[in-house]
């Protein structure tokens, strides 16, 4: 499995950068100019034909992106300029003002920028510790308020906003019926033919864990998996559930800005980059990081917490229609459609895994005999031990999924990933019950499943 990193983003500077470990980058050109009433994007096409960070949503453009790879690459200041200015000209969510961009990575700069107005307020994440409990549950209002604009916009077609082939203006427009998937079966088929192409040549070697799966694997799981799920868009209820919805992607209180002197206001909403109109069911077990109620080691929830969630899921069923309805659902339906285009990067055993549930639901499209599953229960083992310590240690070390710290807790936050690493080592290896029925026997099988950099335990 990819390594997560521990990551430390810091302010922006008048040289902004991401860092983690204190690398070295190659010397650049002076950068623009930037005020304390700006800020800052950079953006950078990642190679793999993914703009979502890890565990987000498939980030492709559209149909004709994805049919040829002839078609030009797609800029990611283009898509965030675009889906900014939609935003701000159709509904009234408080975004920052665009002051200037470049879709060009060779200026002196080295890559393309936006620079935007500063968000006005104090980000959430940093109110939210001091705010009481009614307060919190006010915001949440708020937040689904605004977010409502868009959640309940009716689309016919699914896609980004990126237009390949055409100039980029805030105010251009593109038919629907031209450039993006009109129905579910044809979303679904992108989705497959994009976890397709990302798996590499069978013909390469390639250095992975044996429960990812080798490229043979992957393909034909794939190809079992587009009959199934073929058979699956043509449901009533999953094509209800499918309804074509645009959601903020990230919706987090890192992203989220309020005023200070009352923080139940929403100021700005930052980060839209990785927006795009999916199937409504892609956002039902999204749960914001404000309205997440985890219990704890005695199975405790805490109160304020399980108020926020009850909440937010108040919100989003009374305001969100479109959004409540798959969350009413079996959600073993729609786990094919989110893992299909990722299955090399996240390894073949969720897809299978869900596949499995799926053929319970619908026995007569069948999947491979039970030696096959003896072997996917073994694997299917590893990975779900390796998201479940992806899971607890973000929730201990008060990191996101994927690893982004607050520059203020960077050294604490190393201090506790190293302790955390030594003492559940020393559990591993001091185990009463070596041949029991859990995956990690040894300090290899630890590492392997590790979700952050650890090259940051010296």
């Amino acid at each position: 499995m990819a390594m997560g990193k521990l990551v430390c983003f810091p302010q922006p500077t008048s040289n902004p950068k991401t860092t983690f470990r204190q690398e070295q980058h190659r010397p650049r050109a002076p950068s623009p100019t930037i005020t304390s009433s700006m800020a800052v994007v950079l953006s950078s096409w990642n190679g793999d034909n993914d703009f979502s960070r890890p565990g987000s949503r498939p980030s492709y453009v559209h149909k004709r992106a994805m049919a040829s790879s002839k078609q030009p690459t797609p800029h990611l200041s283009d898509l965030l300029i675009l889906e900014i200015s939609t935003v701000k000209a159709k509904t009234n969510i408080p975004i920052p003002r665009i002051l200037d961009w470049s879709d060009d990575n060779s200026t002196s700069i080295g890559a393309e920028y936006i620079i935007m107005e500063h968000a006005g307020g104090v980000q959430l994440q940093l109110m939210w510790p001091k705010m009481a409990g009614d307060q919190k549950i006010k915001c949440i209002k708020h937040i689904c308020e605004k977010i409502r604009e868009i959640a309940n916009v009716n689309f016919s077609a699914y896609g980004s906003l990126y237009p390949v082939g055409r100039g980029t203006t805030p105010t251009a427009t593109i038919p629907l019926d031209e450039e993006f998937w009109s129905t579910l079966l044809e979303y679904a088929d992108g989705l497959v033919d994009a976890g397709i192409a990302r798996v590499p040549p069978i013909s390469e070697s390639h250095s992975r864990s044996q429960y990812l799966g080798s490229p043979s694997q992957h393909l034909s799981l794939l190809g079992s998996g587009r009959a199934m799920i073929k058979k699956m868009s043509e449901n009533a209820g999953i094509l209800t559930a499918a309804a074509p919805t645009l959601l903020h992607p990230d919706l987090n209180m890192r992203n989220i800005f309020v005023m200070e002197n009352d923080p139940t206001a929403i100021s700005g909403i930052i980060d839209w980059q990785s927006a795009s109109v999916e199937p409504a069911f892609w956002y039902a077990d999204d749960i914001p990081d404000f309205a997440i109620s985890i219990p704890d080691y005695l199975g405790q929830i805490d109160r304020v917490r399980g108020l926020c969630n009850k909440a937010f899921n108040a919100c989003v069923q009374f305001l969100m229609p479109k959004v409540a309805f798959p969350m009413s659902l079996d959600e073993s339906l729609f786990r094919p459609f989110r893992y299909c285009h990722r299955t090399w990067k996240d390894g073949a055993v969720a897809f299978n895994q869900e596949l499995i549930e799926v053929s319970q639901l619908w026995a007569k499209l069948g999947l491979p005999g039970s030696k096959a599953l003896v072997v996917h229960q073994k694997n299917y083992r590893m990975f779900a031990a390796a998201q479940d310590l992806k899971r607890d240690l973000s929730e201990l070390l008060n990191t996101a999924s994927d690893g982004w710290v607050p520059p203020h807790a960077w050294e604490v936050t190393l201090v506790g990933h190293k302790e955390m690493y030594t003492g559940i080592l020393e559990a591993v290896l001091t185990s009463d019950d070596p041949d029991g029925d859990d995956p990690i026997r040894n300090e290899r099988d630890l590492r392997e499943i590790w979700p952050f950099d650890l090259d940051l335990i010296q």
